[in-house]
């Protein structure tokens, strides 16, 4: 199986702080763009370092920084070792937050996207989706983990940090296999903040290569405003 993945994660037009990161294989942005064409593995997840809480941003970077370790020493994935490793990350946050006054209560949301082998894994934590186009279809593999998803920036039920544990860590179940031509997306509720389901969809379905569908992405992001921060990546299997 192989990949090219594209990401990007920009502060956006409004925002002073860049509150988002990403993980994308063995790099962490806190801003602008990269690539990986046709890699063999892919590990990639996107943190939003939620903006009500103080020190957002250091949260997502402490998280992402941690999961790079822990993956260092990782021969074989499994959901038990990913929950693990996840809660145990989250711990080290929030006793990192209770020693650090100035950045007590710290958080951020985290999704993400491990294959192995043909292996899947999509951890989730907070409102932070992954979506999947397949075969002209364009839809939400997680759930938001927020008190009502029927009400604009409902309170979030799961996130790492915190000043107690709110870790209700979820693994999609409903992929069963990775098919050629999948795209799949992580991103930041920046994303859907700036374009509809169906922008996106057409941008992904354009016969651009996934390098410049990042690219007219986030022109098009910007283009309408971007009151968020926004960060977003693209796994395409070919």
């Amino acid at each position: 199986m192989i990949f090219n993945i594209s990401g990007f994660t920009h502060l956006g037009t409004v925002r002073t702080i860049n509150q988002d990161r990403i993980l994308i294989q063995d790099q962490i942005l806190l801003d602008g763009i990269c690539d990986f064409e046709h890699v063999e593995h892919c590990f990639c997840f996107v943190a939003d370092g939620i903006g009500g809480n103080r020190a957002g941003e250091i949260a997502a970077q402490f998280v992402l920084e941690k999961l790079l370790n822990w993956c260092k020493n990782q021969t074989e994935f499994s959901e038990e070792s990913i929950r693990s490793g996840l809660e145990q990350i989250n711990n080290d946050l929030i006793l990192f937050g209770k020693q650090n006054q100035d950045h007590s209560g710290l958080s951020t949301t985290l999704v993400g996207l491990i294959v192995q082998n043909e292996t899947s894994f999509i951890p989730s934590a907070g409102d932070s989706p992954l979506w999947l186009l397949r075969n002209e279809m364009f839809y939400q593999l997680t759930e938001n983990q927020v008190v009502n998803p029927y009400e604009k920036d409902s309170p979030l039920m799961s996130y790492f940090g915190g000043r107690e544990n709110n870790l209700e860590l979820q693994f999609c179940t409903d992929l069963r296999e990775i098919c050629p031509n999948d795209i799949f997306v992580l991103c930041s509720d920046g994303l859907l903040k700036s374009l509809s389901q169906k922008q996106i969809k057409a941008i992904l379905s354009s016969n651009q290569s996934l390098r410049e569908k990042a690219r007219f992405l986030l022109k098009k992001i910007m283009e309408m405003g971007a009151e968020d921060n926004v960060s977003c990546i693209l796994v395409e299997i070919i």
